[in-house]
């Protein structure tokens, strides 16, 4: 029987000493959760008003052909209420792959394989797993990109993780998110 050699690990991007003092408090949880997003989200979009350091940064990244890459950020959500009756948005289909090399199949089998967390995480019915792909650098607006719009997503259902999404109306509570680096 052959053994799949994993080269994929959700980091948290932490080390353990931050991790044990890191609080439980939800409401501080879900303020850096919304800043996180709102983050990248303006990753995506660029704008005019940021700092020099970032901007210079950007500039580099243009210079040396490396502001079109992309990275993997996850997050872990656990299953809160169905709020389904009261729902308007709009569905992202999930790509069954980001990158070049980062297929579901792999990660589905990583998932439900080996620990691929750098923390302690027990899943429990409903957790999700979101990855987006993103800009690696701050977009700038004198030199736009394409809008990324890639997600991956795996539910935990019947003690096993698969390939999908649950209904919009499912509202979760972040439990942990980083990037999703090669080791």
């Amino acid at each position: 029987m052959c053994k799949t050699n994993f080269n994929l690990q959700f980091c948290t991007c932490v080390d353990k000493t931050q991790q044990e003092r890191k609080t439980s408090i939800d409401a501080v949880q879900n303020f850096y959760d919304q800043k996180v997003e709102e983050f990248h989200n303006f990753m995506n979009t660029g704008s005019k008003y940021i700092d020099k350091e970032t901007y210079e940064t950007s500039l580099k990244a243009i210079e040396d052909g490396t502001y079109e890459e992309t990275i993997l950020y996850w997050s872990l959500k656990r299953f809160k209420e169905d709020r389904s009756r009261a729902v308007m948005g709009r569905i992202i289909f999930p790509k069954n792959k980001l990158k070049k090399d980062v297929e579901a199949d792999y990660i589905l089998e990583m998932l439900n394989t080996i620990k691929v967390f750098d923390f302690d995480y027990h899943p429990q019915e409903r957790d999700l797993i979101e990855i987006q792909e993103s800009y690696k650098f701050r977009g700038l607006e004198e030199h736009p990109r394409e809008y990324i719009e890639n997600y991956m997503f795996f539910k935990y259902e019947n003690d096993q993780w698969n390939f999908g999404y649950y209904p919009l109306g499912f509202m979760f509570r972040k439990l942990q998110s980083g990037k999703l680096k090669k080791i």
